[in-house]
């Protein structure tokens, strides 16, 4: 029963992964767009926000690397640890 409850977590995290890299996909095209369009205060917040985005996804995907390598590095030389 457990198992059930870690499964679905990590199908929330793929679905919130997907919605955010479509939202940044979106982002960056609308931005774009609304440039060329002559909405550029509108552009310029909304290329604001893709920045904010592409830095949030990247910190956490360098974190998620620092993470896996430590703890792998960690289980792998226990006794150098001690």
């Amino acid at each position: 029963m457990e198992k059930r409850g870690v499964e679905m977590t990590e199908k929330v995290k793929r679905r919130v992964e997907l919605i955010l890299l479509v939202a940044l996909i979106l982002s960056l095209i609308a931005s774009f767009v609304l440039f060329f369009l002559q909405f550029y205060k509108v552009a310029l917040a909304l290329g604001a926000f893709f920045m904010l985005l592409a830095n949030f996804i990247g910190f956490r995907a360098y974190s998620k690397t620092t993470d896996y390598v430590h703890r792998t590095s960690y289980h792998t030389n226990k006794d150098r640890y001690k």
